[in-house]
C-alpha cells in the first residue's frame, strides 16, 4: 500500500517572475521488510523579461531535498539517502536577424547525496558530491517561407565522464496551412549514475557486486521522420516514424569468475511507429488516442560475459 501527503503553491507577479514549491511525506508497505518512508520538499524560481531591442533573457533556479528510508528484510539492516539538489539555469532569446533566430543559454547542477549503508547493499563512498555543467546555442533558420531548418548543440560536463556533445538538426515543411513535415537527427546520453559506478554488495569485501569503475555513457543516435495534420477545425493527428542506434548500454559482467561489475557490453536498435490524434467532439469534450507498435533487438557483444 502506499500513502502520500503533499502541499504546494505557485505565485505568479506581472507575467515576469514565478515561484512555485510543493513538500510531500509518504509511506509504502513492504512484504516482510516494514515501511518504506519518503519525504522532501522543492521551491523553483523562474524570471523571464523582454529586453527593449527584441531580445529576452530567462533565469531560473531550483532546490529539492530528499529523504528516503528503505528498510530490508531481516538480516539485510536499512537503506537511507538524503539527497540535496541544487541547480541554476540562463537562457537568452536573440530576435530574428534576417533569416536567424538564434537562443543560447547555460545551466550547473550539483547534487549532495549521502548515504546510511545496510550490511548487504551500499554505495560506496557513502557521500559524494555530483556536478552537471551544460552550455547549448541553437539557431532556427527560415529557408523560404515554408522551410526551417533547427540546428543546435549542447555541450555537457559530469563527474563521472567528462565532457559529453549532442548535436541535433531538424527540417519542417509546410506544404499547406493544413499539413506539416519535419525529419531529424539527433544523440541522445544517458550519463553514468551512482547506481552504475558506486553500487556494491555486500558493504565489506569480498565483493559480489563491485561497481563499474569504467562504465562510460550510454548513447542513442536517434533518426526521425514525421507529419502533423489538421484536416478540419476539430481532428489533429500526428504520425512519426523513428530508429534509434543504441550504443554502450549497460550489461553485468562476470569480472574473474568471481564477482560481477557493471559495464557497457550491450548494443542494439529499435525502430517503430507512433501515431496520435485528436478529436474536438464539441466544446466541452475532446477525444485524444494513441498507438506505437516497436520493433526492438538488443545483444551482448561478442567478449561480453553478462550471465543472461
Amino acid at each position: 500500500a502506499w500513502k502520500r501527503a503533499q502541499i504546494g503553491f505557485r505565485v505568479d507577479w506581472r507575467a515576469e517572475l514565478t515561484v512555485q514549491g510543493d513538500a510531500y511525506k509518504g509511506v509504502v508497505d513492504q512484504a516482510n521488510a516494514g515501511q518504506q518512508h519518503i519525504s522532501g520538499a522543492n521551491l523553483l524560481a523562474r524570471w523571464t523579461h523582454a529586453l527593449s531591442g527584441g531580445d529576452s533573457v530567462q533565469a531560473q533556479a531550483y532546490i529539492d531535498q530528499t529523504q528516503l528510508e528503505v528498510p530490508g528484510a531481516p538480516g539485510i539492516g536499512t537503506l537511507a539517502e538524503r539527497l540535496n539538489i541544487y541547480d541554476v539555469e540562463l537562457q537568452y532569446n536573440m530576435k530574428r536577424i534576417d533569416a536567424h533566430t538564434v537562443t543560447w543559454g547555460a545551466g550547473y547542477r550539483l547534487a549532495r547525496d549521502h548515504l546510511n549503508n545496510s550490511p548487504v547493499i551500499a554505495f560506496l563512498p557513502d557521500q559524494r558530491n555530483l556536478t552537471w555543467a551544460d552550455v547549448f546555442i541553437q539557431d532556427v533558420i527560415a529557408l523560404k517561407d515554408d522551410l526551417n531548418l533547427t540546428a543546435g548543440v549542447r555541450g555537457e560536463h559530469n563527474s563521472y565522464t567528462g565532457f559529453e556533445v549532442l548535436p541535433s538538426v531538424r527540417l519542417s515543411w509546410k506544404l499547406d496551412p493544413q499539413n506539416l513535415v519535419w525529419g531529424g537527427v539527433s544523440r541522445a546520453v544517458r550519463t553514468p549514475s551512482r547506481l552504475d559506478r558506486d553500487l556494491y554488495s555486500p558493504a565489506q569485501p569480498p565483493f559480489v557486486i563491485a561497481g563499474g569503475p569504467n562504465f562510460r555513457s550510454e548513447t542513442s543516435d536517434v533518426f526521425e521522420l514525421g507529419l502533423r495534420a489538421q484536416p478540419t477545425a476539430t481532428l489533429s493527428y500526428s504520425i512519426t516514424a523513428f530508429h534509434h542506434i543504441y550504443n554502450h548500454l549497460r550489461s553485468v559482467e562476470l569480472i574473474d569468475g568471481s564477482y560481477f561489475s557493471v559495464a557497457n557490453q550491450m548494443e542494439g536498435n529499435a525502430s517503430g511507429v507512433e501515431a496520435w490524434a485528436n478529436w474536438q467532439v464539441t466544446r466541452n469534450w475532446r477525444l485524444s488516442a494513441g498507438a506505437m507498435v516497436l520493433d526492438q533487438i538488443l545483444k551482448l557483444r561478442p567478449d561480453s560475459t553478462d550471465p543472461k
